[in-house]
């Protein structure tokens, strides 16, 4: 099992670098040199609650970012879908559709269903 960062710096084996930590008011980022942790305001060690996360570095950061945008992108493409999907299957509903052939039902719920995911595939 993997230890926690918090456990790596008790056990003296988190590596140096910045990392987020929480003093009980949420995350402060924090130099670590591989001894002890500097910071703007002094803090006990003992009052480190928990080391949350390494700081990323700029190009981490961009990285970070750019994932997150098409991640929103794709949720928005989604969001699209699944509004053309709701809407389609509120037509399909049997009491809204009257029909006294059952092959003609069949067909027009086809249709309904095909113009439903014609739709879908077009979103990009």
């Amino acid at each position: 099992m993997t230890k926690t960062l918090t456990e790596q710096w008790k056990n003296g084996e988190l590596g140096f670098g910045y990392y987020y930590i929480d003093f009980g008011i949420g995350g402060v980022p924090m130099l670590f040199n591989g001894l002890e942790f500097y910071c703007e305001r002094t803090q006990k060690p003992n009052a480190i609650k928990t080391i949350l996360a390494p700081v990323p570095s700029y190009d981490e950061y961009k990285q970070l970012v750019s994932k997150t945008e098409q991640l929103v992108q794709k949720m928005h493409i989604l969001e699209k879908r699944l509004e053309i999907a709701t809407k389609a299957l509120k037509r399909i509903d049997p009491p809204n559709i009257n029909f006294e052939d059952y092959n003609d039902r069949a067909i027009a719920l086809w249709e309904i269903a095909h113009n439903a995911l014609t739709k879908i595939g077009g979103i990009k």
